[in-house]
C-alpha cells in the first residue's frame, strides 16, 4: 500500500500533522492535510496496526461523542 505514490503522499502528510502536534484528532489531520476523513482514517488504522502510533479514545463532552487522539510513538517507546 505505501508503494503507491498517492498513498505514500497520503502518508506523509498524515505523519507531519502527527508529528506537529502531541495529540491530534483524525478530524484536525484531516483538515490540516485537506485530505478526507476516510482517507485520514485508513491511514491512520494502518500506522496504528503497525504500532507506529497510538490511539485513545476519550469522550468529547461538547459533542456528546467519543473521538480517537492520535499520537506518535517516541522512539524510546518504541525500543521497550
Amino acid at each position: 500500500m505505501i508503494g503507491d505514490d498517492e498513498y505514500r503522499d497520503e502518508y506523509l502528510k498524515v505523519a507531519r500533522s502527527l508529528l506537529k502536534e502531541e495529540d491530534v484528532t483524525d478530524e484536525e489531520i484531516a483538515s490540516s492535510t485537506g485530505l478526507g476523513i476516510n482517507k485520514v482514517r485508513k491511514v491512520l488504522y494502518d500506522l496504528w496496526g503497525r504500532y507506529l502510533i497510538q490511539g485513545f479514545r476519550v469522550k468529547d463532552e461538547r459533542k456528546g461523542r467519543f473521538v480517537y487522539i492520535w499520537r506518535t510513538r517516541r522512539t524510546s517507546e518504541l525500543l521497550n
